[in-house]
């Protein structure tokens, strides 16, 4: 018996410690070559116990030529992937630089085989890499592809994927974004309804996707902003299934941002894509930035201030701050406010890890402006008033 607990042990060291070996560095390098799949050139995958990132190649199945914009071609446990890495980055330097990232879940029609890697670029690929070579968005874009075109069996792979980016190409941790569309966006909700795989996301923008049952996961990832895009003739979902997970996510105090297509069924991606703000919410997201719950932060006078701050929950430590000062005895993962004034927090993940940025985005809680009545003026047989639902702006006497 006790030789079978040695050995048990024993194996479960190697297997963690195979696990924790899944990438070096200079294995995801900006100069890698291209290498293009033909039916007779067709590598064997690496060997099962084999948990390291591997370069690899991609068939030729669009025509803009992603390698020429950028995406990089890796394999990882049998999950072929793209990386196109920012415009500022430079590798193999260190230069205290880190970049945020997006990665992106492809939707049923884009899955392919490990010889394929390059179908799940079809929709947003070149519009994303433009972006990135342009500057409006100077970070990493991920896109794996899913061999059945179901990614949630890539979500433990996509986590060590996450973890091996921040240490060896300086990904910032606390600036992962997902988004995705159709099944690839069901991705995006299912993904941080995990609650250890939500620690590791900053925001989620799902697109034609929801289901009821994301509501029973919403504690888990309730601290991070959601943004969902929707047609408003699409069947499956239903703007009605839609406005249903909306709801309890706003509900219960979430940041949650919805975007209604009226006129478009099921491919509303080109629309949001296209939204002034898609790229600038991107680079306004940072893991430090506090949910406000339910949003109130102004406060009329002579009324209670009472709004409440949150961090995502799980890390091992967080810090708050008012004004610059930090608040003694704030160390839970939120913060209840009573008193108007500028608040920032921080986390920490592990006992050594090190303190993430103060919020980069700061709650200033303040009091509410007083609206201000326009003068009511008679002017003949007419008095001006406020406008009316029908453009009016005054009213008979």
């Amino acid at each position: 018996m006790n030789k079978l607990v040695t050995l048990s042990a024993t194996l479960l060291l190697a297997l963690l410690f195979a696990f924790n070996s899944y990438a070096q560095s200079n294995v995801l390098n900006p100069n890698d070559p291209d290498v293009i799949f033909t039916t007779t050139n067709r590598p064997p995958p690496p060997a099962w116990n084999n948990y390291n990132i591997v370069k690899w190649g991609h068939t030729n199945r669009l025509g803009w030529n992603p390698y020429a914009k950028g995406y990089r071609s890796y394999l990882f446990q049998n999950m072929a992937f793209r990386i196109k890495f920012p415009k500022t980055y430079v590798h193999n330097l260190a230069d205290g630089k880190k970049y945020p990232m997006l990665i992106f879940f492809h939707g049923l029609g884009e899955s392919g085989s490990i010889y394929d890697n390059e179908y799940q670029l079809l929709h947003g690929g070149e519009l994303h890499a433009n972006k990135v070579n342009d500057g409006s968005f100077d970070g990493f874009l991920i896109y794996a592809q899913s061999t059945t075109g179901n990614s949630q069996d890539y979500f433990p792979r996509i986590s060590i994927l996450i973890d091996s980016l921040v240490k060896y190409v300086k990904v910032d941790a606390d600036r992962v974004m997902l988004n995705g569309l159709s099944a690839g966006g069901q991705s995006c909700w299912e993904f941080v309804g995990n609650a250890n795989y939500a620690r590791k996301v900053a925001a989620t923008l799902p697109m034609c996707a929801a289901r009821t049952e994301y509501t029973q996961t919403i504690n888990n990832f309730l601290t991070l902003p959601v943004w969902i895009g929707y047609g408003g003739l699409d069947p499956a979902p239903a703007p009605s299934t839609v406005e249903f997970v909306v709801n309890a996510f706003a509900n219960a105090g979430g940041n949650i941002k919805k975007t209604l297509y009226p006129n478009q069924g099921h491919g509303i991606w080109g629309s949001f894509w296209a939204e002034p703000d898609y790229f600038p919410f991107l680079n306004r997201q940072h893991k430090a930035n506090p949910l406000v719950y339910f949003g109130r932060k102004e406060f009329c006078p002579n009324t209670t201030i009472d709004a409440r701050l949150a961090l995502q929950p799980g890390f091992n430590a967080y810090q708050w701050e008012r004004n610059g000062v930090v608040i003694a005895g704030a160390t839970s993962n939120t913060l209840n406010v009573n008193s108007f004034g500028t608040y920032r927090g921080r986390f920490r993940r592990t006992s050594t890890s090190d303190w993430s940025e103060w919020s980069p985005i700061p709650v200033v809680v303040s009091q509410k402006q007083p609206t201000i009545t326009p003068p009511v003026q008679i002017n003949g047989l007419f008095s001006n008033v406020l406008p009316s639902v029908d453009g009016r702006t005054t009213v008979p006497l």
